[in-house]
């Protein structure tokens, strides 16, 4: 009788989902596709502690997880490296340059680094360091951006 009911429930809830899911924005799809996994995952656990493996398997893996923790500790911060990165990036682009690139112009290296044509050496060192602070690849940023905001100081140094 419980999966009977549970069935008819999924049913109602797949029914409402197809609904919605229309006039739901990106962010509402994630947040919807979030909970229903929560829930899915909620739904097993109720149904499977019934089953006499269920539980001692759980405990099993906390154990594990426990015992293996000060092995993992030392990689949380690469893998909290990794997580920025493919966060931060701008849907999945790559580092290579743009079709039609070439000499950098003076015009362009004053954009990339955002002063004016009339600024200083002082401005444009500062500039630099502020950007290259923000946009080096040991911070999360990428190797083509560090390359051209290095090429544009160049350019307007004259190095």
């Amino acid at each position: 009788m419980q999966f009977l009911l549970l069935g008819i429930l999924v049913l109602i809830v797949i029914l409402s989902i197809r609904r919605w899911l229309p006039e739901m924005t990106t962010q509402g799809r994630a947040r919807m596709r979030k909970a229903l996994v929560l829930i899915g995952l909620l739904a097993f656990l109720l149904f499977a502690a019934r089953a006499n493996w269920v539980l001692p398997l759980i405990g099993a893996i906390i154990v594990a997880v426990l015992r293996l923790a000060p092995a993992l500790l030392p990689l949380i911060p690469a893998l909290l490296r990794l997580f920025r990165r493919s966060t931060q990036g701008d849907g999945g682009t790559t580092d290579a340059p743009p079709p039609g690139g070439g000499r950098m112009s003076r015009q362009e290296a004053y954009e990339i680094l955002g002063l004016n044509p009339n600024a200083t050496k002082e401005e444009i060192v500062i500039a630099h360091r502020r950007l290259m602070q923000k946009m080096h690849p040991d911070r999360g940023g990428s190797d083509y951006l560090a390359v051209k905001i290095n090429q544009a100081r160049d350019k307007l140094l004259g190095n």
